[in-house]
């Protein structure tokens, strides 16, 4: 999903990515980091950092066959460099010894998934799923809401909207705050003509992550326009040109809005636009004025939060004026 225009940081989806490959790459790259650490001490301006990573893995690999993080470090890495192959072969190493470890399961299960090989990964993410039954801590387990969701993907890919409904929502059951779980849910929601529930998801998931992505705003656009909602669609495509990275058309058409039925919503968009481009006064008027119209505005709140303003701030108070 696109980075938010003029923002230099990573998105808030791409850091909910990572984090969700974090139960995996925390453990994994713990555990070679003393090795690694001296090899990257020489003076080498040769290899990259991914290849001196792969290099030290290997290295380990063949000096202790069956040392499993090593394995599992080894097949990220292969991962990452884009050897699919060399990384499946890797993760399926690791099961032949431990059939079961949900770390190589969820690897390789995710590097078949970003081969197209949907029946091959399903199987990984169900394994997983099966495994945890009856575990203490399986509602808790991020490894288990992660093959929840990256299963629920296989099925929308699949054109099978109702099964990935039930493992979005059962990767919710994990992690309530997942964007990208209920993002996907909108969508399979959305295919099956349920654009009121499907609304309500996007929403949600632009909560917890209000940029860096366009997707939801597209399936917002989409999903009110068959409600026949004209304004609150008009709304979600003005912020999906401000994704886009065309703010001047974003602000227009936000603009235009600022008088009709979606007027806290579009108030609340400028304020995110006056937000990202650091215009902190600018931003604070705009969440004031959102607030003003609709005193439940998520976004204004959220927006003032960020900024470290309560909304009866008087310095928001005058800033509004």
């Amino acid at each position: 999903m696109a980075v938010t225009a003029q923002s230099p940081r990573i998105s808030d989806q791409a850091l909910g990515r990572l984090l969700k490959w974090g139960v995996i790459a925390f453990v994994v790259l713990l555990a070679l980091f003393s090795g690694f650490y001296v090899i990257t001490q020489r003076v080498n301006t040769g290899p990259s950092v991914l290849e001196r990573q792969i290099s030290a893995a290997e290295q380990a690999v063949q000096q202790t066959p069956r040392n499993l993080p090593a394995r599992l470090a080894l097949a990220a890495a292969y991962r990452q460099s884009g050897r699919i192959d060399d990384s499946v072969a890797q993760y399926t190493e690791v099961l032949r010894v431990d059939k079961t470890n949900m770390d190589a399961l969820l690897g390789r299960g995710e590097t078949l998934l970003d081969a197209g090989k949907l029946a091959e990964a399903g199987a990984d993410f169900n394994a997983i799923i099966k495994a945890s039954v009856g575990g203490e801590f399986a509602r808790v387990d991020q490894r288990v809401g992660a093959a929840h969701y990256f299963l629920a993907e296989v099925q929308q890919r699949q054109g099978n909207a109702g099964p990935a409904i039930a493992e979005a929502q059962a990767a919710l059951a994990v992690n309530s705050t997942d964007s990208d779980a209920l993002y996907l849910l909108g969508s399979a929601l959305a295919s099956q003509g349920k654009h009121a529930a499907a609304v309500d998801s996007f929403l949600r998931a632009l909560t917890f992550v209000p940029t860096g992505w366009c997707e939801p705003y597209e399936g917002l656009q989409s999903s009110w326009t068959k409600l026949g909602q004209s304004a609150k669609a008009s709304y979600a495509q003005g912020m999906a040109q401000f994704c886009r990275g065309k703010q001047a058309d974003a602000t227009a058409t936000l603009q235009s809005l600022t008088q009709g039925p979606a007027a806290a919503d579009a108030m609340a968009g400028l304020g995110l636009i006056a937000e990202t481009a650091a215009d902190n006064s600018g931003a604070i008027s705009w969440y004031r004025k959102a607030l003003a119209k609709d005193p439940t505005s998520i976004n204004a709140m959220a927006g003032l939060s960020r900024l470290g303003i309560t909304p009866d701030s008087p310095t928001a108070t005058n800033a509004a004026k």
